[in-house]
């Protein structure tokens, strides 16, 4: 899917012109025995540019911002910079309102904060994501790759950044065979990544939601978050959580 529309970008004078509106962590779950057979997931059509309601200004701009091939691997403050944003607070605003849309996610790289756009994103814009990367940084893209190889040698048909379900919920991996999985690679934002998971289940798509953390702190906070949601006491068993290990076996097949 293409926009018809060229891409615009606000100027410094259009975007001031607006007024922006104000907008204790346990264990890991414990795995249990999965369901039997698996059945195909049926692709979706190709998803719409998003209805729902519109972004304040500067969020949009942003994310338009965000998604431009020169500003790839750039930090978030050089987009503020290009957007004339110098409020803390104002940051804070902007980026809890594209996360809580589900359009990105920041990831911490020293000092640096970089951001990556969800597919969802892409569609409220009307734009089609790269499909050379898929969604998150090299960190993302590399477990996503060795985590869909192993699911391979183990006879799993897998798709990378696949939607399921009539939400067209995009999942990082989908792997088809002996049960439904869906993978969901967290790096950085517990909440988002608890959302992430909630989604998966929900979709009706897949048997187990496979979560696979970068670290054990980000791994308790997600389950911490993921167990006080009411769904956790009829689905929280369709759940598995693993740690991720760099040069190791990730995880134990589900």
């Amino acid at each position: 899917m293409t926009n018809p529309e060229p891409l615009h970008i606000p100027t410094i004078e259009e975007l001031r012109a607006h007024v922006v509106s104000s907008a204790k962590p346990s264990a890991p779950l414990s795995p249990s025995s999965a369901p039997g057979e698996c059945r195909p997931a049926t692709p979706g059509p190709a998803r719409e540019p998003s209805s729902a309601a519109p972004l304040t200004p500067l969020a949009e701009a942003l994310l338009r911002q965000a998604v431009l091939p020169e500003n790839e691997g750039l930090g978030l403050e050089h987009l503020w910079r290009i957007l004339g944003v110098r409020s803390g607070s104002k940051k804070k605003q902007l980026t809890d309102e594209l996360r809580g849309r589900g359009f990105l996610r920041t990831e911490r790289k020293g000092k640096v904060a970089l951001v990556h756009v969800y597919h969802a994103g892409y569609a409220y814009l009307g734009l089609t994501p790269p499909k050379h990367k898929g969604v998150g940084g090299a960190t993302h893209r590399r477990i996503a790759a060795a985590l869909a190889a192993k699911l391979k040698t183990r006879g799993y048909d897998v798709h990378i950044e696949h939607e399921i379900g009539p939400a067209r919920k995009r999942t990082d991996i989908l792997a088809l065979g002996r049960q439904r999985l869906a993978v969901e690679i967290g790096l950085s934002d517990p909440r988002q990544e608890a959302r992430n998971i909630l989604a998966a289940l929900e979709s009706g798509a897949v048997d187990i939601v496979l979560f696979v953390a970068v670290d054990s702190a980000l791994l308790r906070k997600a389950a911490s978050i993921f167990c006080k949601q009411p769904v956790y006491r009829r689905e929280g068993h369709r759940v598995r959580w693993c740690l991720w290990e760099e040069e190791e076996e990730p995880c134990d097949e589900p």
